[in-house]
């Protein structure tokens, strides 16, 4: 059974505090979760655990800091530019707007870019761009609502992965793979999608086509589960291999409790860091894994135990 991630997470909360004996109760408009045990109140804010340090946290969810972070210690991370409205008139912002740094960058990237909000999750606000009127009307459009802006250069991706840390351990490597289906001469593509994806394609309004056979058809770029995507278990063990020379380089180096790492595999074969979640959702993947309930509660229970 399918289960929205809010409900996975108040099930898992319930079954943990019973077993911890902690008090907890969602408050602000179910964002943020108050824990209470001897004498003690920690926190979690959306997926944000009472686990790492503030300044770290800030800058994760800032795509371009995370870059720069990543790059200082000499990590293997997607390149990326950072872009500020031209009505922002802040030191800061200084030589990082107008359509002359618009160009070079754009440029810079080939002409084929991804363009992003820079505290944007769940692939929200994202645009695989190959036009600079294109670059020119979305920024506009994503200023409206937001400071600043990450463009990064298109990757051409095989897979992303996502690693979940606690405590320098790793807990859990899975793969994303995104909706493409392959037609086979009789089948429309939105019963292929949804067979691909039953829950998030069935009540989606899809063009009722029949994809010629052996026809390929990408239906997102992006590897979210949010957007249609599936999860599994990584099980190759050189891509493991792989993922967690990254990750060690990463936690060696850097003080993060309670992260998520999402790693993409390139065509060329390298793997890159795309951006590092310091909220960590494990509800989703509980839908598509063997077992995904319990290894999501042994995670979540080990990070509440940390907290206290």
């Amino acid at each position: 059974c399918f289960k929205e991630a809010f409900i996975v997470l108040k099930e898992l909360l319930d079954d943990i505090c019973q077993e911890l004996d902690i008090e907890y109760k969602i408050i602000s408009n179910n964002y943020l979760i108050c824990l209470k045990k001897n004498g003690k109140t920690k926190f979690i804010w959306g997926n944000k655990f009472d686990l790492n340090n503030h300044g770290l946290g800030i800058a994760f969810d800032d795509k371009y800091a995370t870059y720069e972070v990543l790059k200082n210690i000499d990590v293997p991370v997607i390149e990326h530019s950072i872009l500020y409205s031209s009505k922002n008139k802040s030191r800061y912002a200084k030589n990082k707007s107008g359509i002359s740094y618009m160009k070079e960058i754009f440029n810079k990237y080939n002409k084929d870019i991804v363009l992003k909000v820079n505290n944007g999750s769940k692939g929200f606000g994202v645009y695989h761009i190959n036009s600079f009127s294109s670059f020119l009307l979305t920024s506009n459009k994503l200023f409206l609502s937001n400071k600043s802006l990450s463009v990064t250069p298109y990757e051409n991706i095989i897979n992303e992965y996502r690693v979940i840390v606690l405590n320098k351990e790793i807990k859990l490597m899975y793969g994303k793979k995104n909706p493409v289906v392959v037609g086979d001469g009789t089948s429309s593509l939105k019963d292929l999608l949804v067979k691909f994806n039953e829950p998030y394609f069935k009540n989606k309004k899809i063009k009722n086509y029949i994809l010629k056979k052996n026809e390929v058809y990408n239906y997102d770029f992006k590897f979210n589960l949010s957007k249609g995507s599936r999860a599994f278990i990584v099980t190759d063990e050189e891509i493991k291999k792989e993922l967690i020379k990254v990750v060690n380089k990463i936690v060696n180096n850097i003080d993060c409790n309670f992260v998520s790492v999402d790693i993409v595999k390139t065509v060329d074969n390298k793997y890159k860091v795309l951006e590092i979640n310091s909220g960590v959702s494990i509800e989703k993947v509980v839908n598509f894994i063997d077992n995904g309930y319990a290894i999501a509660k042994e995670i979540y229970k080990d990070a509440i135990n940390s907290m206290f």
